[in-house]
């Protein structure tokens, strides 16, 4: 793992000047968002859904918002309505369950004397599911609030913790899987700048320097077309198109990269065309890793360097199945990139108390600190340390 911090930041430049194309993915890494606000937005979002359509008290709609509750790297344990912080052998080193923090005689009752999710790999099946990015962070709090309101109260019903998650899991769909439906866009197009830190600068910045380097650069997003689309004018203006070969959306990673996928590449504005053929300045939905290489006239993985901050969707598999060389966006890396304000400050405080670093367990790697020391070759705070970083380091300094 070379962290841009403290390793030798030339390898870095030369493995950027040798290659032949460079992807972004758009959340958390072309794009920053206010985190805190942002997510109390997704909290009362995910609320409305379940009091308005899943019968929830309307008492879930003047809850307080305690993010220190769910941090990035927990993992729910929707059987037993717990979350969890495994080390790098998936051993359990902490949970909680409601606003309980179980202590080591609960968590060998529960999980047994060893404490290891054995059948735990990192992607989210019917028992687990990770948070693995700042998205679902306030999915995160708001079932852990769930299970303790639950568990207190009768209101609920005595909602089965599985049922519980099984509606929290409808109200993300409803939410991020159809512009047109739910709250979350409606209210995020009515205030955009408000969730969104201005990084345009530094932004075009890079994608000129790419662009006089000649490299092909692409977007690979899960996002959806018209919030790519429309993110994407406010950061970088009208022409976005000219930078990119090609903006993928709703691409289904990690499915994207699997070497069996052959799912078409699509025109999201034109459902009857089932197939679309890649070409400059396309924008397109679905899609799959052969395809694309064959576009960039790319046959060695190594040659893209791609940036994203999803360990499993961005980095894992694109490493692992596709050899690309892989950089992990993380703002975990340097709390100087996040917001700098008291309620930041309380909010990371109180959220080390409890759960101590994302990406360690005391001395050891956490489970996903462990993954993207593995699959990621390098990693950085945000794009714009990135920018920061190449100003320091001169552009002369690529040989």
């Amino acid at each position: 793992m070379q962290n841009l911090f403290n390793s030798n930041k030339q390898d870095f430049f030369r493995k950027l000047w040798r290659s032949k194309a460079i992807g972004f993915d758009l959340d958390f890494t072309l794009v920053r968002y206010k985190r805190l606000l942002h997510s109390r937005l997704i909290f009362d979002c995910f609320s409305k859904y379940l009091v308005e359509k899943k019968n929830y008290s309307k008492r879930l709609l003047s809850q307080t918002f305690s993010p220190e509750f769910c941090v990035k790297g927990v993992v729910l344990d929707i059987k037993n309505g717990n979350l969890i912080k495994l080390n790098q052998n998936k051993q359990i080193v902490q949970a909680i369950h409601g606003n309980t923090h179980l202590n080591l005689t609960q968590l060998v009752e529960t999980y047994g004397p060893t404490r290891e999710l054995t059948d735990y790999n990192g992607s989210k099946t019917d028992k687990y599911w990770n948070v693995s990015t700042y998205f679902e962070l306030a999915a995160g709090c708001l079932y852990n609030r769930l299970v303790s309101m639950n568990d207190k109260e009768d209101f609920y019903n005595k909602r089965k913790t599985i049922d519980i998650f099984r509606d929290l899991n409808e109200a993300i769909s409803e939410n991020f899987h159809d512009e047109f439906k739910g709250s979350y866009y409606p209210t995020f197009r009515d205030n955009t700048s408000q969730y969104l830190h201005d990084n345009s600068e530094s932004l075009v910045e890079l994608l000129e320097y790419f662009k006089k380097l000649d490299k092909k650069l692409f977007v690979l997003s899960n996002s959806l077309p018209h919030y790519t689309f429309e993110i994407l004018d406010l950061l970088i203006g009208k022409h976005w198109k000219d930078y990119f070969e090609v903006v993928m959306c709703k691409s289904l990673k990690p499915k994207f990269f699997l070497p069996t996928n052959s799912q078409a590449f699509q025109d999201y504005f034109d459902p009857a065309e089932k197939k679309r053929k890649l070409f400059r300045g396309a924008t397109t939905k679905f899609g799959n890793v052969t395809e694309l290489m064959e576009f960039l006239k790319i046959q060695k993985g190594e040659d893209v360097v791609f940036f994203g901050d999803h360990p499993v969707s961005d980095i894992r598999d694109a490493k692992m199945l596709c050899n690309w060389t892989t950089v992990q966006v993380e703002e975990e890396l340097d709390p100087e990139t996040n917001e700098k304000d008291e309620r930041y400050s309380n909010f990371r405080n109180g959220r080390e108390k409890l759960w101590g670093k994302y990406l360690t367990c005391g001395d050891e790697l956490s489970y996903w600190g462990s993954q993207i020391n593995k699959y990621s070759d390098y990693q950085i705070p945000s794009i714009a340390h990135f920018v920061k970083i190449l100003k320091e380091n001169n552009n002369n300094s690529f040989v």
